[in-house]
C-alpha cells in the first residue's frame, strides 16, 4: 500500500492540511468516517444505543445510491482514507459496504472497516484480500466466549474465526493486505488478561492491538469502570503485556494505560475552560474539524465519530462540499479556536488525544519554519537531528528525516 498507509504520514499531511486553513486556504478533508447504518445484531452493554437515542425503525438512514455517491464526491474534495463504522455494525448492509469499499478502492483511496466480525461471509472476506483492501478493525473484548460474550452479548467464536478467515485468505490468495487488528475496551472484567489477548491477536494474524477506556453511555457501563483498586493492580497486567506484544512484534498503545489520568477517566476533555480570544492555529482545542468529515447513518455530519447535533447539515440536502464548508462546519472551526469545545466533546476518548498532540508538533514544526530565514533553519534542522542520534541512532534517525522532508517540507 506505500506512503499512503503510513499513520505517521497521514498525521503529517493533516498537519499540512491545517497549515493551509492557517493560510485562509479552505481544504477539503482527508478523512471520512461513515456510519452506513445502526443496525446491529449485537447488544453490547456498553454501546451508546443502550441510551436509546436512535431510529429504530432505519427509515431515516442514507440510500444505497447516496452513500454510493458520497464516494464520489469526498474523492472530489481530496478524501484519502476511509473509515466505514458504526453506529451499528456496518455489515449488516454487506451488500453496500462491499460496494463502497470497491468504489473507494478504484479511485485510488483506502480505508478501514470497524466490525465486530460476526456478519463477515467468506466470500466477503476472499474479496476484501482481491481488491487489496488496507485495514480490517475487529471489537473483540475478551480472550474467550465467556469473557467476552457478557460484555458484548455474544459474538466471540464468530468473529474470531472471521479474523483468522481474513489470515488464512491472504495466504491463498498470496496477498499482505487487508491487515487486521483488534480494537478491546480495557474493563474491570478483562485487564487481568491483557497478556492472553496479545497472545489470541498474535496467533489471529493481527498486526495490532489497539486498547480504549470504557465512555460511560449509561449505567449499565457501572460494573465495568476500573476501580481504584484496578487501577493501582492494573500497571502489573500492562507490562506483562507489553513484554509479550515486544516478544511477538505486535504493534499496541498499552503503554497508555500506565497513565493514571487515562485509566482514571478514559474520557478527559475537560470541561469548565474560560472563553479566550482567538487562538492561532498550533493551540486550537483540537483539528478534527480541518482534517475529518463524519455521516451518520441518517445523513447527520460532524466533525469527528464522537459528534452528534440535530443543528448540523445534513448530507440529503446537501453536497458534501456544500455541507464541509458550510454554516454548521464553519461555527465547529470557530469554537475549537475560541477554546470552546461542543457538546459531545465530554465523550471524547483519549486515544484521539495522541494523535492530536502528534498533528500539533507537526504544524508547530511547520510554523517555525516558516518565520525562519535559511540560516536559522538549517541550525534547526541540525539542532534536531542531533537530538534524534541521540536518542534513537543514526539508521532510525535517517528514516524519520526522509519521511519527514517528504511530508513537511511540500
Amino acid at each position: 500500500m506505500g506512503p499512503k498507509a503510513d499513520i505517521s504520514t497521514y498525521e503529517a499531511d493533516c498537519a499540512r492540511n491545517v497549515a493551509a486553513w492557517r493560510r485562509g486556504e479552505a481544504r477539503g478533508p482527508l478523512m471520512m468516517e461513515v456510519f452506513p447504518t445502526n443496525r446491529c445484531n449485537l447488544q453490547c452493554k456498553h454501546c451508546w444505543q443502550r441510551t436509546n437515542e436512535y431510529d429504530k425503525t432505519y427509515k431515516t438512514e442514507l440510500t444505497d445510491e447516496r452513500l454510493l455517491r458520497i464516494v464520489d464526491e469526498g474523492h472530489e474534495l481530496g478524501v484519502r482514507q476511509w473509515v466505514i463504522k458504526g453506529g451499528g455494525e456496518p455489515m449488516a448492509r454487506g451488500k453496500l459496504v462491499m460496494n463502497m469499499f470497491s468504489r473507494i478502492s478504484e479511485l485510488g483511496m483506502y480505508g478501514t472497516l470497524h466490525t465486530n466480525g460476526t456478519l463477515l461471509k467468506p466470500e466477503q472476506i476472499e474479496a476484501l484480500v482481491s481488491m487489496g483492501w488496507f485495514e480490517v478493525s475487529f471489537s473483540i473484548d475478551g480472550v474467550n466466549a465467556e469473557n467476552n460474550d457478557y460484555l458484548r452479548s455474544g459474538g466471540f467464536d464468530k468473529a474470531v474465526t472471521a479474523l483468522r478467515g481474513i489470515k488464512a485468505a491472504r495466504e491463498r490468495q498470496g496477498k499482505k493486505l487487508p491487515i487486521t487488528r483488534v480494537a478491546m475496551v480495557v474493563t474491570r472484567t478483562n485487564y487481568q488478561l491483557l497478556d492472553q489477548m496479545v497472545e489470541l491477536v498474535h496467533e489471529s494474524g493481527a498486526t495490532t492491538l489497539g486498547c480504549g477506556g470504557m465512555v460511560e453511555h449509561t449505567d449499565l457501563c457501572n460494573e465495568f469502570l476500573l476501580q481504584p483498586e484496578d487501577r493501582a493492580a492494573l500497571p502489573r497486567y500492562v507490562r506483562k503485556a507489553m513484554k509479550r506484544a515486544d516478544e511477538l512484534g505486535l504493534v499496541n498503545n498499552l503503554e497508555s494505560f500506565l497513565h493514571e489520568e487515562i485509566t482514571a477517566n478514559p474520557s478527559a476533555m475537560e470541561f469548565g475552560l474560560e472563553y479566550a480570544s482567538k487562538r492561532d492555529f498550533p493551540d486550537a482545542l483540537c483539528f478534527a474539524p480541518f482534517t475529518e468529515f463524519v455521516v451518520h447513518a441518517n445523513g447527520q455530519i460532524g466533525p469527528c465519530c464522537m459528534s452528534y447535533d440535530e443543528r448540523a447539515n445534513n448530507l440529503k440536502d446537501l453536497s458534501l462540499r456544500e455541507a464541509w464548508l458550510g454554516p454548521y462546519m464553519t461555527s465547529v472551526r470557530e469554537h475549537f479556536l475560541y477554546n470552546r469545545p461542543m457538546s459531545y466533546c465530554a465523550t471524547c476518548p483519549t486515544g484521539h488525544y495522541t494523535r492530536i498532540d502528534r498533528i500539533r508538533e507537526s504544524l508547530k514544526d511547520r510554523v517555525r519554519m516558516e518565520a525562519m530565514n535559511p540560516a536559522e533553519k538549517s541550525v534547526w534542522l541540525a539542532a534536531r537531528a542531533l537530538e534524534s542520534i541521540k536518542s534513537r541512532g543514526v539508521a532510525t534517525t535517517m528514516q524519520h528525516a526522509k519521511k519527514w522532508v517528504s511530508v513537511r517540507m511540500k
